[in-house]
């Protein structure tokens, strides 16, 4: 607003002058420059400076997780490390190895017992004609004792068609039947005294320089082409 201030002047002519004047302008005010500062008087709040923290830890602790992230995986995937998880890999693997053939081996003398057991299985199996009515004959099927257990008859042993000789005669000297196995194909174990050692024998095998003719359930028959010995 400006004021209007009338003042009666006289002049030196001696009239009377009206003299209108302007009040003087008023000088702007300036403002104070904003200076950052950590205190809430020099223009930030709390809140401001709790913001600009939080955004300074944040960002620091992200530039270190990758940081650290990179320099894992650096030392992960490293050469160095690959050769000794390849190393660890391979080793895990032998002993793997090893064990299972260490504890799946078999025994050979459980072999031997399972293949003896079979084959005294299959002596023992039932003919297949064994609860067939014969056509005519039935004696011996009434006179059976139903309650005895049955057992197969054994097969005739051969018997010696001539007198051995005296070469035959020695070399069955040295022999000692230990056992026999009646199967598909009977086998028998013969000791050899002089040496020792026991040998499994099957029909047409050879021991001490004489054949094996037939083994039967209780002897096996030896040969020189000549004349049979017996070994019990």
């Amino acid at each position: 607003m400006f004021k209007i201030i009338q003042e009666a002047e006289k002049s030196e002519s001696g009239d009377d002058t009206l003299v209108v004047s302007s009040p003087p302008k008023p000088e702007p005010v300036k403002a104070a420059p904003l200076v950052a500062s950590g205190s809430p008087q020099e223009g930030f709040s709390d809140r401001d400076i709790n913001v600009k923290k939080a955004r300074r830890a944040m960002t620091s602790g992200a530039a270190a997780a990758e940081s650290l992230l990179q320099d894992t995986l650096r030392h992960f995937f490293s050469i160095h490390t690959v050769n000794r998880l390849l190393g660890l890999a391979l080793a895990g693997f032998v002993a793997y190895f090893a064990s299972s053939q260490f504890f799946l081996r078999e025994d050979p003398a459980d072999v031997f017992m399972k293949k003896a057991s079979a084959m005294n299985a299959a002596a023992l199996e039932l003919p297949p004609d064994l609860f067939s009515v014969p056509d005519k004959d039935l004696g011996g099927v009434v006179q059976r004792n139903i309650f005895r257990p049955w057992k197969a008859a054994p097969p005739p042993s051969a018997q010696p068609s001539a007198e051995p000789s005296n070469s035959l005669v020695a070399i069955a000297s040295t022999l000692k039947l230990s056992g026999i196995f009646l199967g598909d194909i009977p086998e028998a174990l013969i000791e050899v005294t002089d040496e020792k050692k026991t040998y499994v024998v099957s029909k047409g095998m050879t021991i001490k320089g004489a054949q094996v003719k037939e083994v039967g359930p209780d002897a096996v028959i030896l040969t020189d082409g000549q004349s049979e010995v017996p070994i019990r």
